[in-house]
């Protein structure tokens, strides 16, 4: 069901529409953006019959994970500019923007510290078995326990043990300034790094956890070859984007033992088809979370500030996180 809002001022002759406003906590006010523009549209969802027919008169488009292709953006009569609520810009035709001449600002840094916490407690729940300890509790192992305690599944302590980070930016440092302070050896590279140095990381890693954009050099760069590579007593931990993986290889890597686990808060579909390779079969060694690892609430207010920061940034004639080179 569709949420329409209005809210007219005297601020800017500016039009925008939030196309996406769903995939962002109902508490979270739209009104640092709201006193910026003469008319804010708010839509939970937009389907893709209905984006050329809600951008058309807009001069701000505001979207999180909507696909903007050319066939959309070329109906866009008047859109000037595009505000992501995200760091990643991959659901962007940003050629095309470049030739409407309409520039694309993303959002930065607005979330590293939730996606790092999340980051660390998915690593928890790996190391100490801890949604299988819950699954049995409720299927009655503990009631029935002889012990006060039981130890079906592993429990491994992460002092002392070796996290690799696919990534070097500021979130791959916030996560790393977390696994220090449990003891962890923390190795950060990126993905441009060379071969040989990627595989001496990842074949002495106890975690690797990805924090690399998804581009066309690390499309499925976790494949077989990078899961043979790992221990079979490591972790993959995924927060980036779902694509980086290998689906079909990771599901196989966690039935044969390739590896001891995985922990995704991203897939490539999203939200993912029933016979996704990952949900097609019942993992006791997976544990996924639906690509909420960005989103604590202080985290969803700041991309809100971010956004308004961008378009008060644009009216002014100053250009702030572009992600384009669209003219001025």
């Amino acid at each position: 069901m569709e949420l329409r809002k209005e809210y007219p001022t005297e601020r800017d002759s500016m039009k925008a529409i939030v196309l996406d406003a769903g995939s962002v906590h109902p508490q979270i006010s739209w009104q640092p953006v709201q006193e910026l523009v003469e008319q804010l549209t708010i839509c939970t969802s937009s389907k893709r019959s209905e984006r050329k027919h809600r951008i058309a008169d807009n001069d701000i488009v505001i979207v999180n994970k909507v696909l903007l292709d050319r066939e959309v953006l070329q109906a866009a009569k008047n859109l000037k500019l595009i505000c992501l609520l995200a760091t990643g810009t991959n659901n962007i035709d940003l050629n095309a923007a470049t030739d409407r001449q309409i520039k694309v600002c993303n959002a930065r840094a607005y979330c590293n510290d939730s996606v790092a916490q999340h980051v660390m407690g998915l690593m928890l729940n790996l190391a100490r078995s801890l949604p299988a300890y819950h699954r049995s509790i409720l299927e009655g192992r503990w009631q029935k326990s002889e012990h006060f305690c039981y130890f079906d599944y592993p429990i491994v302590e992460l002092n002392d043990k070796q996290l690799v980070l696919i990534g070097n930016g500021k979130l791959s440092k916030a996560v790393a300034q977390l696994a220090r302070a449990f003891g962890m050896q923390v190795e950060a590279t990126d993905s441009q790094t060379s071969e040989q140095k990627l595989k001496n990381l990842i074949s002495k890693a106890d975690f690797v956890s990805l924090h690399c954009p998804l581009t066309k050099r690390t499309e499925k760069m976790v494949d077989r070859n990078f899961l043979s590579l790992m221990k079979s007593s490591a972790y993959l931990i995924n927060t980036a984007r779902g694509p980086i993986i290998d689906e079909e290889a990771l599901a196989e890597a966690l039935q044969q033992g390739v590896i001891a686990g995985a922990a995704l808060d991203v897939l490539s579909q999203e939200p993912p088809g029933p016979d996704h390779p990952l949900l097609r079969t019942r993992f006791e060694n997976l544990i996924l979370t639906p690509h909420i690892a960005w989103g604590g609430v202080n985290a969803q207010a700041r991309v809100v500030q971010e956004v308004s920061a961008n378009i008060a940034a644009f009216q002014q004639g100053r250009v702030r996180n572009l992600v384009n080179s669209a003219p001025n």
